[in-house]
């Protein structure tokens, strides 16, 4: 197998100089024997695809791509067997090699071996898992400063692994310690039907002025333009603490005024994003116990109040989540969003609702608040919340057409008035008003 692997590589890579160019193609994909297979797959044959057909590609290319697809394809199908069909020995493999990594499970051990991980064990003292397609073991203890391990873990082969990663642990690892420093003077009457939490920055008051004037103005009695809201619903507003008083003198303003904002004494930052969520269910546990959904939102989206009721008025939800749905989604490793391996090993992240705009019912709020202080947290809040949480919690996603993904188009008021959306997403204060305006105005 190793023979027809390489010798695949060395046909693609050193046949000739002419063939530069789709050498420098395919070498992330034929190169490392961890290459994708699917991605693989797809561009061969693509390839062998326009190689077939009479348009865009010369007579003299046709033959060189057809060629180079089929040694992508082969040699990808005999890699795939190598690694896939190949059945693990009982005991070490000679040509395995350890790796040690570390992740947030380190969490179970803090109290016998504070910078260690240590992998349960199903075969004496350890555990054999494989990593990434490759014959690796996963095994023993690494410190939390160390890189070795640089590639992303594939579930499929680490199966192990994600069951402990995806569990509850025995001890708080992430005892909520942050306290609700201002709350509205009132909370959920036993009748509202849905608390809604949208979270908000401290400058951006004129966001929260706009949400009160268009949608979120049916909460205080507000009419619906051409509809009849009759169930009852709550507003409030959520914010950490700003590191500048006066934007913190401005919330208690709002507060005093509106009375529908909480306050929670950190740092509001992206980086508390998690935090601010888990505020948010805090309070709903306390202030709202029988509410039968919260439905949690960003301060630029639009919520399409009528509809959202019809849905959840049309059947029983129990343990459910509803929102913009995400089932292949990868991690980040840099940037604002980026989450390191050592929080997040896995290739792929669990299914989980974009944080733009999701519904969950109430059964399931303080569930989540609870499990949330036995499990390591990272920022990237709607991963955590609806998708680590909701793994171990085996809770229902709920899948519904309507909520809008952060790169949909900017709705209009036939979208809202003609029940095609749910949620609408990039909404400035403008926006709003001028959207809240022609669903009164006009006819569609």
């Amino acid at each position: 197998m190793h023979a027809c692997y390489y010798s695949t590589q060395y046909l693609l890579y050193n046949k000739s100089r002419r063939y530069n160019k789709i050498n420098l193609l395919f070498k992330s994909f034929i190169k490392n024997p961890t290459f994708r297979t699917r991605q693989a797959k797809f561009i061969a044959f693509a390839l062998l695809f326009f190689s077939a057909t009479r348009f865009y590609v010369s007579w003299f290319c046709k033959p060189m791509i057809a060629y180079v697809g089929c040694i992508v394809i082969i040699g990808n199908l005999l890699l795939l067997r190598h690694v896939e069909d190949r059945p693990l020995q009982e005991d070490t493999d000679a040509d395995a090699r350890l790796v040690y990594i570390y992740s947030a499970l380190e969490a179970d051990n803090r109290s016998s071996t504070p910078n260690a991980t240590y992998v349960k064990s199903d075969i004496g003292d350890m555990t054999q898992f494989h990593i990434n397609q490759t014959r690796k073991l996963v095994i023993g203890v690494h410190p939390p400063n160390s890189s070795t391990h640089d590639e992303d873990l594939d579930e499929r082969y680490n199966q192990g692994l994600a069951k402990q990663y995806y569990s509850r642990r025995a001890t708080k690892v992430n005892p909520f310690q942050y306290h609700i420093i201002a709350r509205p003077q009132s909370g959920c009457d036993v009748d509202t039907y849905v608390i809604i939490l949208v979270h908000s920055f401290h400058p951006y008051r004129d966001k929260r002025d706009a949400i009160r004037k268009t949608w979120g103005s049916v909460v205080t009695g507000g009419a619906w333009p051409k509809e009849q809201i009759t169930k009852k619903l709550r507003l409030v507003f959520v914010l950490g603490t700003h590191v500048e008083s006066k934007y913190n003198d401005v919330i208690r303003s709002e507060l005093k005024q509106h009375d529908d904002v909480i306050q929670g004494d950190f740092i509001d930052d992206y980086t508390n994003m998690t935090l601010k969520s888990l505020l948010g269910l805090k309070y709903v546990s306390e202030a709202c116990p029988s509410t039968p959904f919260l439905l949690k939102s960003d301060d630029d989206m639009f919520i399409n109040i009528p509809y959202l009721l019809k849905i959840l008025q049309s059947k029983t939800y129990n343990r459910s989540i509803m929102g913009p749905r995400n089932w292949v989604s990868r991690p980040e490793r840099v940037g604002k969003w980026g989450v390191s391996r050592q929080l997040f090993p896995f290739k792929r992240y669990p299914v989980y609702e974009s944080g733009a705009a999701y519904v969950i019912s109430g059964d399931l709020v303080p569930e989540l608040f609870e499990t949330s202080e036995y499990v390591p947290a990272f920022h990237v809040d709607d991963v955590y919340i609806t998708g680590v949480l909701g793994r171990i919690l085996n809770v229902t996603h709920v899948r519904q057409k309507g909520f809008a993904y952060w790169g949909d188009k900017i709705p209009t008021a036939c979208d809202m008035l003609q029940k095609r959306k749910i949620t609408g997403t990039k909404m400035t204060p403008e926006r709003l008003t001028d959207l809240w305006r022609n669903m009164s105005t006009i006819a569609c």
